[in-house]
Protein backbone atom coordinates (compact mmCIF):
# COMPACT_ATOMS: atom_id res chain seq x y z
CA UNK A 1 0.00 0.00 0.00
CA UNK A 2 1.29 3.48 -0.88
CA UNK A 3 2.03 5.38 2.32
CA UNK A 4 1.68 8.63 0.46
CA UNK A 5 -1.99 7.85 -0.02
CA UNK A 6 -2.91 6.07 3.19
CA UNK A 7 -1.26 6.39 6.59
CA UNK A 8 -3.33 3.64 8.18
CA UNK A 9 -0.45 1.09 8.23
CA UNK A 10 1.46 3.44 10.54
CA UNK A 11 -1.53 3.79 12.84
CA UNK A 12 -2.11 0.03 12.89
CA UNK A 13 1.57 -0.62 13.64
CA UNK A 14 1.54 1.89 16.49
CA UNK A 15 -1.63 0.42 17.98
CA UNK A 16 -0.25 -3.12 17.75
CA UNK A 17 2.96 -2.10 19.51
CA UNK A 18 1.01 -0.39 22.28
CA UNK A 19 -1.36 -3.31 22.86
CA UNK A 20 1.47 -5.88 22.86
CA UNK A 21 3.49 -3.95 25.43
CA UNK A 22 0.42 -3.23 27.57
CA UNK A 23 -0.29 -6.96 27.71
CA UNK A 24 3.36 -7.63 28.56
CA UNK A 25 3.08 -5.14 31.42
CA UNK A 26 0.10 -7.00 32.82
CA UNK A 27 2.08 -10.24 32.76
CA UNK A 28 5.39 -8.85 33.99
CA UNK A 29 4.84 -5.49 35.67
CA UNK A 30 7.63 -4.12 37.82
CA UNK A 31 6.89 -2.93 41.36
CA UNK A 32 5.92 0.76 41.16
CA UNK A 33 8.84 3.03 42.02
CA UNK A 34 6.78 6.20 41.96
CA UNK A 35 3.90 7.29 44.14
CA UNK A 36 0.93 5.07 43.21
CA UNK A 37 -2.13 6.86 41.86
CA UNK A 38 -5.53 5.87 40.56
CA UNK A 39 -7.09 6.84 37.28
CA UNK A 40 -3.81 7.43 35.45
CA UNK A 41 -4.89 5.55 32.35
CA UNK A 42 -8.06 7.65 32.04
CA UNK A 43 -6.07 10.88 32.24
CA UNK A 44 -3.25 9.74 29.97
CA UNK A 45 -5.50 8.24 27.30
CA UNK A 46 -7.91 11.21 27.40
CA UNK A 47 -5.00 13.59 26.89
CA UNK A 48 -3.80 11.46 23.99
CA UNK A 49 -7.18 11.65 22.27
CA UNK A 50 -7.05 15.45 22.38
CA UNK A 51 -3.41 15.59 21.29
CA UNK A 52 -3.76 13.03 18.49
CA UNK A 53 -6.70 14.98 17.08
CA UNK A 54 -4.61 18.14 16.84
CA UNK A 55 -1.69 16.32 15.26
CA UNK A 56 -3.99 14.91 12.58
CA UNK A 57 -5.09 18.32 11.31
CA UNK A 58 -4.25 18.82 7.64
CA UNK A 59 -0.95 20.55 6.98
CA UNK A 60 0.62 19.62 10.33
CA UNK A 61 3.55 17.31 10.85
CA UNK A 62 6.60 16.16 8.98
CA UNK A 63 4.69 13.43 7.19
CA UNK A 64 2.19 15.97 5.86
CA UNK A 65 5.05 18.09 4.51
CA UNK A 66 6.63 15.05 2.86
CA UNK A 67 3.30 13.88 1.42
CA UNK A 68 2.56 17.31 0.00
CA UNK A 69 5.85 17.41 -1.88
CA UNK A 70 6.46 20.92 -0.54
CA UNK A 71 10.14 20.14 -0.14
CA UNK A 72 10.70 18.41 -3.48
CA UNK A 73 13.98 19.52 -4.99
CA UNK A 74 15.01 21.65 -1.99
CA UNK A 75 16.72 20.89 1.29
CA UNK A 76 20.06 19.39 2.26
CA UNK A 77 19.78 15.70 1.45
CA UNK A 78 18.59 16.00 -2.18
CA UNK A 79 21.69 18.06 -2.98
CA UNK A 80 23.97 15.23 -1.91
CA UNK A 81 22.74 12.91 -4.65
CA UNK A 82 22.82 9.88 -2.38
CA UNK A 83 21.46 6.43 -3.25
CA UNK A 84 18.07 5.76 -1.67
CA UNK A 85 19.27 3.32 1.06
CA UNK A 86 21.90 5.75 2.32
CA UNK A 87 19.50 8.66 2.12
CA UNK A 88 17.03 6.65 4.21
CA UNK A 89 19.64 5.96 6.90
CA UNK A 90 20.85 9.57 7.00
CA UNK A 91 17.28 10.86 7.04
CA UNK A 92 16.37 8.71 10.03
CA UNK A 93 19.54 9.74 11.90
CA UNK A 94 18.93 13.41 11.11
CA UNK A 95 15.33 13.29 12.33
CA UNK A 96 16.41 11.62 15.55
CA UNK A 97 19.10 14.25 16.14
CA UNK A 98 16.43 16.91 15.61
CA UNK A 99 14.15 15.07 18.04
CA UNK A 100 16.93 15.01 20.64
CA UNK A 101 17.48 18.75 20.18
CA UNK A 102 13.78 19.56 20.45
CA UNK A 103 13.57 17.50 23.64
CA UNK A 104 16.50 19.40 25.17
CA UNK A 105 14.86 22.68 24.19
CA UNK A 106 11.63 21.57 25.85
CA UNK A 107 13.55 21.28 29.12
CA UNK A 108 15.69 24.40 28.83
CA UNK A 109 13.23 27.00 27.49
CA UNK A 110 10.85 27.94 30.30
CA UNK A 111 7.70 28.44 28.15
CA UNK A 112 8.24 25.07 26.46
CA UNK A 113 9.01 23.34 29.75
CA UNK A 114 5.65 24.45 31.13
CA UNK A 115 4.02 22.50 28.29
CA UNK A 116 6.37 19.53 28.50
CA UNK A 117 6.14 19.13 32.27
CA UNK A 118 2.74 17.46 31.82
CA UNK A 119 4.63 14.45 30.48
CA UNK A 120 6.75 14.44 33.64
CA UNK A 121 4.01 14.82 36.24
CA UNK A 122 3.07 11.15 35.88
CA UNK A 123 4.00 9.57 39.21
CA UNK A 124 4.22 6.12 37.63
CA UNK A 125 5.71 5.01 34.32
CA UNK A 126 4.05 2.62 31.86
CA UNK A 127 3.10 2.50 28.18
CA UNK A 128 0.40 5.15 28.65
CA UNK A 129 3.04 7.66 29.80
CA UNK A 130 4.32 7.68 26.22
CA UNK A 131 0.92 9.05 25.15
CA UNK A 132 0.82 11.75 27.84
CA UNK A 133 1.65 15.04 26.12
CA UNK A 134 -0.10 18.39 26.35
CA UNK A 135 -1.76 19.52 23.08
CA UNK A 136 0.30 22.70 23.19
CA UNK A 137 3.50 20.67 23.24
CA UNK A 138 2.21 18.55 20.36
CA UNK A 139 1.59 21.63 18.22
CA UNK A 140 5.05 23.05 18.93
CA UNK A 141 6.74 19.70 18.32
CA UNK A 142 4.85 19.04 15.10
CA UNK A 143 5.72 22.49 13.75
CA UNK A 144 9.41 22.02 14.58
CA UNK A 145 9.51 18.59 12.99
CA UNK A 146 7.73 19.84 9.88
CA UNK A 147 10.30 22.62 9.55
CA UNK A 148 13.12 20.08 9.92
CA UNK A 149 11.62 17.86 7.21
CA UNK A 150 11.43 20.84 4.87
CA UNK A 151 15.00 22.02 5.59
CA UNK A 152 16.44 18.53 5.26
CA UNK A 153 14.41 17.81 2.13
CA UNK A 154 13.09 14.48 3.41
CA UNK A 155 10.59 12.31 1.61
CA UNK A 156 7.80 10.06 2.78
CA UNK A 157 10.07 7.01 3.11
CA UNK A 158 12.45 8.67 5.59
CA UNK A 159 9.70 10.28 7.64
CA UNK A 160 7.54 7.14 7.75
CA UNK A 161 10.48 4.87 8.63
CA UNK A 162 11.52 7.15 11.47
CA UNK A 163 7.93 7.44 12.69
CA UNK A 164 7.62 3.66 13.05
CA UNK A 165 11.06 3.37 14.68
CA UNK A 166 10.56 6.11 17.26
CA UNK A 167 7.04 4.88 18.10
CA UNK A 168 8.40 1.41 18.79
CA UNK A 169 11.41 2.59 20.82
CA UNK A 170 9.56 5.20 22.86
CA UNK A 171 6.63 2.91 23.67
CA UNK A 172 9.07 0.27 24.87
CA UNK A 173 11.17 2.87 26.70
CA UNK A 174 8.17 3.90 28.80
CA UNK A 175 6.91 0.36 29.43
CA UNK A 176 6.87 -0.90 33.01
CA UNK A 177 9.04 -3.85 32.04
CA UNK A 178 12.53 -5.06 32.87
CA UNK A 179 14.43 -6.34 29.86
CA UNK A 180 16.86 -9.20 30.45
CA UNK A 181 20.16 -7.55 31.46
CA UNK A 182 22.13 -8.86 28.47
CA UNK A 183 19.44 -7.77 26.03
CA UNK A 184 19.19 -4.36 27.68
CA UNK A 185 22.95 -3.84 27.47
CA UNK A 186 23.05 -4.97 23.84
CA UNK A 187 20.15 -2.75 22.77
CA UNK A 188 21.38 0.10 24.93
CA UNK A 189 24.56 0.48 22.93
CA UNK A 190 22.42 1.94 20.15
CA UNK A 191 18.80 2.40 21.23
CA UNK A 192 16.96 4.03 24.12
CA UNK A 193 15.87 1.29 26.56
CA UNK A 194 13.48 1.36 29.53
CA UNK A 195 16.45 1.32 31.91
CA UNK A 196 18.01 4.30 30.11
CA UNK A 197 14.84 6.37 29.80
CA UNK A 198 13.35 5.82 33.26
CA UNK A 199 15.99 8.05 34.81
CA UNK A 200 14.73 10.91 32.66
CA UNK A 201 11.43 10.73 34.58
CA UNK A 202 13.09 11.13 37.98
CA UNK A 203 11.84 14.06 40.03
CA UNK A 204 15.45 14.97 40.91
CA UNK A 205 16.29 17.66 38.34
CA UNK A 206 19.86 16.56 37.47
CA UNK A 207 18.36 13.21 36.45
CA UNK A 208 15.33 14.79 34.75
CA UNK A 209 17.73 16.86 32.65
CA UNK A 210 19.52 13.84 31.19
CA UNK A 211 18.92 10.93 28.79
CA UNK A 212 16.95 12.95 26.24
CA UNK A 213 17.30 10.38 23.45
CA UNK A 214 14.28 9.55 21.31
CA UNK A 215 15.24 6.45 19.33
CA UNK A 216 19.03 6.38 19.59
CA UNK A 217 20.94 6.66 22.86
CA UNK A 218 24.24 7.75 21.36
CA UNK A 219 23.27 11.42 21.00
CA UNK A 220 23.28 11.73 24.79
CA UNK A 221 26.69 10.11 25.01
CA UNK A 222 28.01 12.32 22.23
CA UNK A 223 26.78 15.56 23.79
CA UNK A 224 27.43 14.64 27.42
CA UNK A 225 23.83 14.37 28.62
CA UNK A 226 23.84 10.64 29.31
CA UNK A 227 23.57 9.65 32.96
CA UNK A 228 23.47 6.44 34.98
CA UNK A 229 22.02 5.89 38.44
CA UNK A 230 24.17 4.10 40.97
CA UNK A 231 22.63 0.87 42.24
CA UNK A 232 23.01 2.03 45.85
CA UNK A 233 20.99 5.19 45.12
CA UNK A 234 17.75 3.24 45.59
CA UNK A 235 14.54 3.36 43.55
CA UNK A 236 13.68 6.29 41.29
CA UNK A 237 11.02 8.70 42.55
CA UNK A 238 8.95 9.64 39.50
CA UNK A 239 6.87 12.74 38.88
CA UNK A 240 7.34 16.38 39.86
CA UNK A 241 7.02 18.02 43.25
CA UNK A 242 3.76 19.89 43.61
CA UNK A 243 1.81 17.59 41.28
CA UNK A 244 1.17 14.57 43.49
CA UNK A 245 -2.19 13.01 44.22
CA UNK A 246 -4.97 11.35 42.30
CA UNK A 247 -6.66 14.65 41.43
CA UNK A 248 -3.69 15.67 39.30
CA UNK A 249 -4.36 12.77 36.92
CA UNK A 250 -7.82 14.02 35.90
CA UNK A 251 -7.95 15.09 32.24
CA UNK A 252 -8.93 18.69 32.96
CA UNK A 253 -6.15 19.05 35.55
CA UNK A 254 -3.59 17.77 33.05
CA UNK A 255 -4.69 20.40 30.54
CA UNK A 256 -4.33 23.15 33.16
CA UNK A 257 -0.96 22.10 34.60
CA UNK A 258 1.15 24.31 32.28
CA UNK A 259 -0.65 27.41 33.51
CA UNK A 260 0.19 26.81 37.14
CA UNK A 261 3.24 24.58 36.80
CA UNK A 262 6.82 24.79 37.92
CA UNK A 263 8.64 27.16 35.58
Amino acid sequence: MDLSQDGSPLAIAGAAIFVALALAEVLQAQPPEGRPTRGRWLGNLSLYLVTAGLMALPGLGGLAVAWSGAGDGIGLLPRLGLPDPLRLVLGVLALDAVGWGIHVLMHKAAPLWRLHLVHHTDAEIDVTTHLRHHPGEALVGVAMNAAAVLVLGLGVAEVAAYGVLVALVQTLAHANLALPPRLSRALGTVFVTPEFHRLHHSRWQPETDSNYGQAFAFWDRLFGTARRRAAEAGPIAYGLDGFDGDAEQAPHRLLLQPFRGRG
